[in-house]
């Protein structure tokens, strides 16, 4: 017979978490997110670097929309293109070390590790940061090589010309704002106090 004076047992705990502050959501739904995120950025990378036409080569072969009469660009402009994809070796290590950051606390949220809620913040705030950079980079160096870029071609539709210098411009800015959504997504709902005490029962 069970003594009623007696103070109860502390329940047992279940994988390491008290049945009393039960595992977040979001910590699961973010660890599933951050692993297919960080999936999805390696994959551009390698994508990126085994593809069979690098960025110039790209850009360069937009503009031939008329094979009779193909676009021709100045020096100048070839110069200013190589000045502005210059940026991409920044990205690219951003992205290599965000995606780093994104696949190590999916797994370790997944495995309610103390930790990984802790250095998804961490990433939240470097990524925020990093896209801050970025759009301050393209606006300060890609806008103006874009241009000038632009106006040293001639021989295509200009019109064609007009859009597609308006897409490398603002594309990258455009795409920095985008993807800034997910990380400040996160910060707000794995900051949140329920969040919190889970990890202190951990």
């Amino acid at each position: 017979m069970e003594n009623p004076y007696q103070a109860p047992e502390s329940e047992t705990l279940i994988d390491g978490v008290s049945p009393l502050v039960p595992k977040p959501s979001q910590v699961t739904v973010f660890g599933i997110l951050h692993l297919l995120v960080a999936t999805v950025g390696f994959g551009g990378i390698i994508f990126n670097k085994l593809g069979s036409n690098n960025p110039r080569t790209s850009i360069l072969q937009s503009f031939q929309q008329d094979k009779e009469a193909p676009a021709k660009f100045t020096p100048e402009a070839l110069e200013a293109l190589d000045k502005a994809l210059s940026l991409n070796l920044y990205f690219e290590i951003f992205s290599a070390i965000l995606a780093t950051m994104l696949l190590t606390s999916g797994l370790a949220m997944l495995l309610n590790a103390r930790w990984g809620v802790r250095l998804s913040n961490k990433y939240s705030l470097l990524s925020i940061i990093a896209k801050i950079a970025s759009i301050i980079l393209i606006i300060a160096i890609a806008f103006p090589a874009y241009q000038t870029f632009c106006d040293g071609i001639s021989g295509s539709n200009e019109t064609i010309v007009k859009t597609l210098c308006l897409v490398y411009k603002f594309g990258g800015v455009a795409g920095a704002f985008i993807m800034m959504i997910y990380p400040i997504t996160a910060w707000i709902l794995l900051t949140r106090q329920k969040v919190k005490d889970f990890q202190q029962t951990l």
